[in-house]
């Protein structure tokens, strides 16, 4: 093989490579202003490095914020995507779900989509969010 052949296709993987080597933002951005809105929006004892977690919102400094035990009584929500997770009726889920700290995203027939691109989040294997 010729040097300039190989140097041209060298040249030519790189967009490639390029391509590969972008990372995947697979996690979400979720900001809360007050425990309150996290509340009512269906998120409470929020883990320091999970989505919505804030140390602004963690008062006693333990790495949980907006701690359920601390919600005035009615002003935590369950959010949707928990409310389908445990509802065991025979309708179909569909969009995206969090199961067991893993979000999945499920087609209108009900059906985990798996390696694909839903969006910008790209799905295993397992049908887990990368």
């Amino acid at each position: 093989m010729n040097k300039r052949l190989f140097f041209k296709m060298s040249l030519a993987t790189l967009p490639v490579l390029a391509l590969f080597s972008q990372p995947v933002l697979a996690e979400e951005n979720i900001h809360f202003s007050s425990c309150k809105e996290a509340w009512a929006n269906g998120y409470a004892d929020i883990h320091e490095g999970e989505p919505g977690y804030s140390a602004k919102l963690d008062r006693d400094h333990d790495g949980v914020a907006c701690e359920l035990k601390n919600a005035p009584k009615g002003a935590f929500k369950a959010n949707q995507s928990t409310s389908a997770q445990n509802n065991t009726s025979s309708a179909t889920t569909s969009g995206w779900v969090k199961q067991d700290g893993a979000w999945y995203y499920f087609d209108g027939n009900g059906n985990p989509v798996k390696n694909a691109w839903q969006g910008s989040y790209y799905l295993k294997a397992d049908g887990k969010m990368a």
